[in-house]
């Protein structure tokens, strides 16, 4: 998991909602810190929440929290995405 990677500590829990059943999830706190060519993008002071997945491929995912703050484009056929800020 991506938080015990970045020795995240867990500073709480909320319940989330998926389609078929409810469950509590560990929450963190963290800044992410994005490479853009040659500069970068910091975000400070992220709460962050834990997702469980049932495939092992991902090993971290945007929210819409962080993707809101910019512009993001997806290629479905080149298999790529840019997120703009």
């Amino acid at each position: 998991m991506v938080a015990v990677q970045a020795q995240l500590e867990v500073i709480g829990l909320v319940p989330i909602q998926s389609t078929t059943q409810q469950i509590v999830a560990q929450t963190y706190l963290a800044d992410i810190l994005m490479p853009m060519g040659t500069s970068s993008f910091m975000l400070r002071d992220r709460q962050l929440t834990e997702l469980r997945l049932g495939n092992p491929s991902f090993d971290g995912l945007f929210g819409r929290d962080l993707i809101s703050l910019g512009q993001l484009y997806v290629n479905g056929l080149a298999k790529t995405f840019t997120l703009t800020f």
